[in-house]
């Protein structure tokens, strides 16, 4: 079971870099209506999603951190 929830932590990393990578692909850097716009959304919602799946304390603490780094290495204002 906590194998499944691990695999499925890992799959929400990717995805979280593949979205963040067309986002930031595309971006005008000092539109007004930037892409980036949505980082804080997206990234509340990758936080829920690592904890409704009820992983270990350490294991959660280790995405969510991983989810910092990863939003961080793509938004400078952030």
């Amino acid at each position: 079971m906590e194998r499944e929830k691990i695999t499925q932590a890992e799959a929400l990393m990717v995805e979280l870099k593949k979205l963040l990578l067309q986002i930031t692909w595309g971006d005008k850097r000092y539109a007004y209506n930037g892409q980036k716009l949505i980082l804080p959304w997206l990234h509340e919602d990758y936080q829920y999603s690592i904890k409704k799946l009820n992983l270990s304390r350490d294991k959660e603490d280790y995405y969510l951190e991983k989810i910092e780094r990863i939003i961080g290495e793509y938004a400078e204002f952030y």
